[in-house]
């Protein structure tokens, strides 16, 4: 790889972050190029760490600029505000905002057509346990009359 090339390299890579306003993790993350890879082929060339950068990984970056130079909108989510401040600090250790993340999740759906997680149904039994933790709670009794015959069953259900 030419001196040329490395800067060249490096420009596109310093336009690539810049142009959707992420963070070096979050594009890495949305363009399915591992985040320590992303820093090698940010790399000065004289660099012992320096990579070149596959053409498939600067063809996934440049498929994410231009998916981002569509119209842009604004996602407006309704959630908790415990949720959303956890959420901020433990994405905030990971070097992403907020926005980040839902930026990286929806490019993840579009470009895998899925969600980037597996979403499971509950099974009858997790069902039936659900159903019956609502009618306690709607009820407001429980299910056994004293905690005496909580342990019977507890002992029963696991073979004691």
């Amino acid at each position: 790889m030419s001196a040329g090339q490395v800067q060249g390299q490096q420009l596109f890579l310093q336009a690539a972050k810049a142009e959707p306003g992420m963070t070096w993790d979050a594009l890495a993350v949305a363009a399915g190029i591992e985040p320590r890879a992303l820093k090698n082929y940010r790399m000065p060339d004289g660099s012992q760490n320096h990579r070149g950068m596959p053409k498939l990984a600067r063809r996934a970056i440049e498929q994410l600029l231009l998916m981002h130079k569509k119209t842009t909108t604004m996602v407006h989510v309704r959630v908790d505000e415990q949720i959303k401040a956890q959420a901020t600090e433990t994405l905030a250790a990971m070097g992403l905002s907020l926005s980040d993340a839902v930026r990286v999740f929806l490019m993840r759906v579009v470009a895998d057509r899925k969600m980037p997680f597996a979403l499971r149904a509950p099974n009858a039994e997790t069902r039936a346990a659900m159903a019956e933790a609502d009618e306690i709670a709607r009820t407001h009794r429980a299910r056994f009359g004293s905690a005496a015959e909580l342990f019977e069953d507890l002992e029963k259900n696991t073979g004691q």
